[in-house]
């Protein structure tokens, strides 16, 4: 699937007001899902929503979701085909009854919601999102990042890689991992790249 900018910036309103309508400011959303258009636009939606997003592997089994759910108190998530099993065996082990966004059906999703900004105020300090590390030595640590921290690095990125409009580049690196959404794909958007998204 192909997506412009300006559909990218469509649907990402769209995605914040679908967002807005479930979750408040400040409420966590969780990603678990493989690299795909869905992936951006549930991103950026959750960013513009005043939400945090929350990134885990899409290889993680129940138990390492698990202690990331027990951590943070996510009981939304933005799941896929291949990690809807292990995200429902999970909440079922949990016992809680928690909110799976489908990427498979995310048009639907979005469809009827407004193309224009969420009525919700958002500084550069508040919290952005929630990374996790590969837990190399012990448990992974979520990482707090704010929306400032976020733009500057993209920013440096752009300028230190450097990046430009023509350039394209493959998104090979799992965008759950800071190295793919973070150190590659936010500056590629920062520059009007175009990125190619690999699974």
């Amino acid at each position: 699937k192909n997506v412009s900018y300006a559909e990218l910036d469509r649907m990402t309103q769209q995605c914040a007001h679908a967002l807005a309508e479930r979750l408040p400011p400040g409420a966590k959303i969780g990603f678990m899902l493989r690299n795909s258009p869905a992936y951006a636009i549930g991103f950026y939606g959750a960013a513009r929503s005043g939400c945090v997003s929350v990134h885990v592997s899409p290889r993680y089994t129940p138990s390492e979701l698990a202690y990331v759910c027990r951590q943070t108190g996510v009981e939304t998530w933005i799941v896929d085909a291949k990690t809807r099993p292990t995200a429902e065996a999970t909440f079922h082990e949990l016992g809680v009854v928690s909110d799976l966004i489908d990427a498979s059906s995310f048009d639907a999703f979005l469809d009827g919601h407004p193309e224009t900004p969420v009525a919700r105020t958002i500084r550069p300090e508040d919290l952005f999102c929630i990374q996790y590390t590969s837990g190399t030595t012990g448990h992974p640590k979520g990482v707090v990042l704010s929306h400032r921290s976020r733009i500057l690095s993209a920013i440096a990125a752009v300028e230190d890689i450097p990046l430009h409009a023509e350039d394209i580049l493959a998104v090979i690196t799992p965008l759950c991992h800071a190295a793919g959404i973070f150190t590659w794909f936010q500056p590629a958007l920062l520059a009007g790249a175009t990125s190619i998204f690999l699974r």
